[in-house]
C-alpha cells in the first residue's frame, strides 16, 4: 500500500512539474519527450504496483 501511494504522489509531482516546464519554454520537441516520458513512467507504476500485489499474469 506504501508503494502504491507514495508512487502515485510522486508520479503526480513529476506530472506537475514538468507540465510547467513544458509550458514555460513550449518547445515542441520537448513535449513530445515529456510525453514520452511520462507515458513510461505511469507504465513502469502500474507494473510495479500490479508486481507488488501479487498479479503477476
Amino acid at each position: 500500500m506504501t508503494l502504491m501511494i507514495t508512487g502515485i504522489v510522486g508520479a503526480l509531482l513529476v506530472v506537475v512539474f514538468l507540465g510547467f516546464m513544458a509550458a514555460w519554454l513550449k518547445a515542441p520537441p520537448l513535449i513530445v519527450i515529456i510525453l514520452i516520458v511520462l507515458g513510461l513512467m505511469f507504465y513502469d507504476l502500474y507494473k510495479e504496483i500490479r508486481a507488488s500485489r501479487g498479479n503477476n499474469a
